[in-house]
């Protein structure tokens, strides 16, 4: 039985938050390293927060380094900014998730938000005794499908990467491409070759192209019955790719607020959008997105930037609820990564993830992987 602490202001039974804590999560690409536009990735270089309320219980949430920006370690500056925001959340109601993120300083950048949104939520989660995925509506499907990542490397290694996934049942594939449409258009075509009927593909640029160059690859794309992803940086020079050609164009960074997602919808014009809850400051943010465009029709692919155990389970709770034909895919990011802070949460098997009724985002944490804090306020 949880024990209720009464609050002394207010006369009623309150849930604050006593204490968080803040963790490197520092895992190496399993495999050595990832080629994108915006860089070449060899580890992930997160914080892990644990969010502890005033009745014991404890949530946890990932702060995600943003995408399209070069790969660097844990910056300590970073780190400080997070800990000041921290602070400021002890004493609030954690049961309050929206007013609690929404106290955090707008200067910060989204992924902050995001990690004390998603440990809020999986505290409420285990308080209910709920998984995540029905405190936000429910299933929509039995089973999610996920998609692999192939990084963008010569063409032969494209195709044969895609075979390895293929082999695990993995029918869905992200092309990560580099921006450069004279090398890349050999791997879309190499991976285009290596397709089976009923398998999907797409080229995901993350923003590196200009106009010119993004055209010329989604006309490749097109032709070769694959779809390109944030071609361009904007959603102005995106919505002028997707009017040019034939090809489905998916917007994904650029989508960073609410009314960017209204905007696509009323323009008609893009095959797709990305939900990335960093991206949009959290699960509660993202969630609103998620059942915007499942009321429009619109298609997603709910993923996020690069994340570990409860950066990756907050995605496919999320993803639960996208019905199956406006579901382009979801993924799950702990199969990039060598190491592990926690057990639970479901397994990749045959391209699908089934996700449990373990409370919240179904995690608990392994003794002794944690290390030292890299700060905790209190």
């Amino acid at each position: 039985m949880l024990a209720y602490v009464r609050g002394v202001s207010d006369g009623g039974v309150t849930m604050r938050i006593v204490s968080i804590t803040g963790y490197a999560i520092q895992y190496p690409f399993l495999g050595g390293s990832f080629a994108t536009s915006y860089g070449r990735r060899t580890a992930l270089a997160n914080v892990l927060l644990a969010i502890e309320a005033e009745d014991g219980e404890t949530g946890y949430g990932e702060i995600c380094q943003l995408s399209a920006v070069t790969p660097r370690p844990v910056d300590e500056q970073e780190v400080r900014r997070t800990e000041r925001a921290c602070r400021g959340l002890i004493g609030r109601e954690s049961r309050d998730i929206a007013a609690a993120v929404a106290s955090i300083d707008a200067d910060l950048p989204p992924n902050v938000r995001c990690g004390v949104d998603v440990a809020l939520w999986d505290m409420m989660g285990k308080r209910s005794g709920q998984p995540l995925y029905r405190l936000f509506g429910g299933r929509a499907d039995t089973s999610t499908a996920i998609y692999a990542t192939l990084s963008s490397e010569a063409p032969d290694e494209v195709a044969r990467n895609a075979e390895v996934a293929r082999q695990k049942g993995i029918s869905r594939f992200q092309l990560k491409i580099e921006g450069h449409p004279g090398r890349d258009m050999p791997r879309i075509e190499a991976l285009a070759a290596s397709l089976r009927p009923g398998e999907e593909a797409l080229a995901d640029a993350n923003g590196g192209l200009d106009v010119a160059g993004a055209v010329a690859v989604a006309k490749a794309a097109g032709d070769a019955g694959m779809m390109v992803e944030e071609p361009c940086t904007t959603f102005e020079e995106n919505l002028e790719v997707a009017r040019t050609v034939d090809c489905r164009v998916v917007l994904d960074q650029c989508m960073n607020a609410p009314p960017m997602y209204v905007r696509a919808i009323a323009e008609g014009a893009f095959g797709g959008v990305g939900v990335k809850p960093t991206n949009l400051g959290g699960l509660t943010v993202a969630r609103t997105v998620r059942d915007l465009c499942v009321a429009a029709g619109l298609p997603m692919k709910i993923d996020d930037m690069w994340a570990a155990d409860t950066g990756s389970l907050g995605v496919l709770h999320l993803a639960a609820g996208v019905p199956r034909d406006l579901l382009l895919a979801s993924v799950d990011m702990r199969t990039y990564f060598d190491g592990k802070m926690f057990t639970g949460g479901p397994d990749a098997a045959n391209g699908a993830v089934v996700l449990d009724d373990a409370p919240g985002l179904g995690l608990s944490p392994l003794p002794g992987t944690f290390g030292d804090p890299l700060f905790s306020v209190a």
